[in-house]
């Protein structure tokens, strides 16, 4: 079995076990939490709440929570995003 790797925060774990296993023949993961989709793409979680917040990335609603469709994460990570970090703060 290939070995596993596991990303953990202060109240976040993400097990990538599954992605691990070519084996593995479970059901495709399609709305993935703030801090998931945040991780998944390679930004914080400041920076994917501001793609919210512009529009760029849309989200879908569970009860008080926010999810992000694996095909936003997909399209947006198909894309180019010369504009990303050139915020400035006043």
């Amino acid at each position: 079995m290939p070995e596993v790797s596991l990303f953990s925060d202060d109240s976040f774990t993400f097990d990538i076990s599954a992605a691990a296993d070519p084996n593995f023949t479970g059901v495709t993961k399609l709305l993935y939490s703030r801090r998931e989709a945040s991780w998944s793409i390679g930004l914080s979680l400041r920076s994917l709440d501001g793609l919210v917040a512009s529009g760029q990335l849309k989200t879908r609603k569970m009860g008080r929570r926010i999810m992000v469709p694996a095909s936003e994460l997909e399209k947006f990570a198909l894309k180019d995003h010369m504009d990303l970090g050139t915020d400035t703060v006043t």
